[in-house]
């Protein structure tokens, strides 16, 4: 009888199993990126605006929230929200409202955008 030896057949089969998995977690990786990098959008008759945001790390951030025209500073660590300050000097609020008028508005032209939205759309459907 032949001597067949499987071990070659049992590489290619981890190799194959070795790409399929790190396609799948770059996958994720790369939807997670793209989902999770929207930026909240201050609409003018939402009750919440965001005015300002600004990421500290990978899971903390600091946010600026305007709710029923108050001001309040919130941090975000973990699972946790804290509150911060609440800004009530007149010139202050104005600064921050300025500054978010002028804010640049992202370019909805770029293909990460595009893909977003169209992921977005679909997950809203189901």
């Amino acid at each position: 009888m032949e001597n067949i030896s499987y071990i070659g057949s049992l590489f290619k089969m981890l190799l194959a199993l070795a790409v399929v998995l790190a396609m799948m977690v770059g996958t994720v990786y790369l939807l997670k990126n793209v989902l999770g990098r929207s930026q909240p959008v201050a609409g003018g008759g939402d009750v919440i605006n965001i005015l300002a945001v600004r990421s500290l790390g990978p899971r903390s951030s600091i946010m600026v929230i305007e709710t029923l025209g108050r001001v309040t500073v919130i941090g975000l660590s973990g699972g946790q929200m804290s509150h911060l300050a609440a800004v009530d000097d007149p010139e202050a609020l104005e600064r921050i409202k300025d500054l978010k008028r002028k804010a640049p508005v992202p370019n909805p032209g770029l293909p990460l955008d595009a893909l977003r939205e169209k992921i977005i759309k679909t997950i809203k459907r189901k």
